[in-house]
């Protein structure tokens, strides 16, 4: 890569022109001698057509101040002995511990090096090459110096690239999480339109006996029928279909505000409810509903999130059921209380998931139908509005040859 190039990458936090660069070099020496002779013998050193700039420190409390202040020091050439015999160290420690400064270089220099045995400081320390004074020629300093700027170097690009990597994957997660908000929320809406379906189907029947009714009502009324009990009888089972349509709206009106907020209820008479929505299907199918509901309080909850929950796993048994042609189809569905929480699961005997595809059924468009429009969304949004709406754990394993889905939900929502 061209040394500018390099530049810009590496110097990319500064408003100066690469023309300008420096690689910067923090000579840590008691010695003023050694300052001098240093600067002297890389003046005119380059690396990547990058000039060298010195800064200069006589003790360890004054380069942690100097490492305190200046940014991207690429060269420390340190000294041990100063105002103490470990003063060297306590800068090392400072760079790599409290600055958690893992890229500057660090070359030991010492005239006593028996009082820093090199293997012991090199790993104790993350000293990067250990030199003494008198072997430390101007050849070999070049050699020491270049090396060391290149390993700097190659370090901080990998710090840039990871960043840059990091940025990335931020921006597309942020814009896959957008996008599954999108999807969820439009595929809400078409869960709804179904349930919207559903309610018509159902409706059916009971608007159908009203009707009848009505139209018995009227010819009773025509021929002068004075029995008012039977009229009055007429009148209470007509009203109480009525009711049954009422409590239907309640539950399933998902422009009503109500959904938003939780609701005390009992939840064997919820799920009754739900099982009454989806009556036509259990009746087409002959499917044999066993409950077992071992919660005796009430429960809060909001109905309407729960609902689509519930209705998407059965939706999915009957589907199985369907596509298999079980021939006595069977939902068992338990629930019980437990460390304060309510745990509902909802078993078919349907021949179970398949345990390479277990883990993946929950999400978006996953599906092992042929066709992909509006397949695999049901169990997606089961969960997300499990987790997100209810504050709860949707699970799903295998069981007696059927799939079992656990709802695992706080007692109060």
């Amino acid at each position: 890569m061209h040394n500018v190039e390099y530049c810009r990458m590496l110097f990319a936090d500064e408003n100066v022109n690469c023309e300008d660069r420096i690689w910067k070099i923090l000579i840590v020496d008691d010695d003023k001698d050694v300052h001098l002779v240093t600067k002297l013998a890389l003046k005119s050193f380059k690396f990547e057509n990058i000039k060298l700039e010195f800064v200069s420190a006589y003790s360890a409390k004054e380069s942690i101040e100097i490492l305190k202040q200046e940014k991207n020091v690429a060269l420390i050439l340190l000294d041990v002995v100063m105002e103490t015999d470990d003063a060297g160290f306590k800068v090392a420690d400072f760079l790599r511990d409290t600055q958690k400064n893992i890229s500057t270089r660090i070359i030991l220099r010492t005239g006593q090096p028996g009082l820093a045995p090199e293997q012991e400081v090199i790993e104790k320390y993350d000293i990067n090459d250990y030199k003494n004074k008198t072997e430390l020629t101007i050849p070999k300093l070049f050699t020491t110096v270049r090396s060391s700027l290149r390993a700097y170097r190659d370090i901080v690009m990998l710090e840039i690239c990871n960043k840059q990597l990091k940025k990335k994957i931020d921006l597309e997660v942020k814009k896959s999480r957008e996008k599954d908000e999108i999807m969820l929320s439009q595929s809400k809406l078409a869960a709804k339109a179904e349930m919207v379906q559903m309610l018509a189907h159902q409706w059916r029947q009971p608007l159908a006996v009203v009707s009848l009714m009505i139209t018995g009502l009227q010819l009773r009324i025509q021929i002068g029928e004075k029995d008012f009990d039977k009229i009055e009888q007429k009148l209470a089972e007509a009203t109480d279909e009525i009711q049954k349509l009422s409590k239907m709206i309640d539950l399933f009106s998902f422009n009503n505000d109500k959904i938003k907020y939780s609701e005390e209820i009992m939840l064997d008479q919820l799920i009754n409810e739900l099982f009454y929505l989806v009556s036509s299907d259990i009746e087409l199918l002959s499917i044999n509903i066993i409950k077992n509901i071992d919660v005796k309080n009430h429960i809060t909850i909001k109905k309407a999130q729960f609902a689509e929950i519930f209705i998407n796993i059965m939706k999915n048994s009957f589907e199985i059921f369907k596509l298999k042609e079980i021939k006595e189809p069977k939902l068992v569905v338990n629930a019980f209380e437990k460390n304060g929480e309510i745990i509902i699961s909802i078993c078919d005997n349907g021949g179970g998931i398949e345990e390479d595809i277990l883990e993946n059924i929950f999400e978006a468009y996953f599906t092992t139908k042929n066709e992909r429009n509006k397949a695999g969304l049901g169990l997606f949004i089961a969960k997300s509005i499990t987790e997100k709406e209810l504050n709860g754990v949707l699970t799903a394993y295998n069981k007696d040859n059927g799939a079992c889905f656990k709802i695992t939900l706080p007692i109060k929502n």
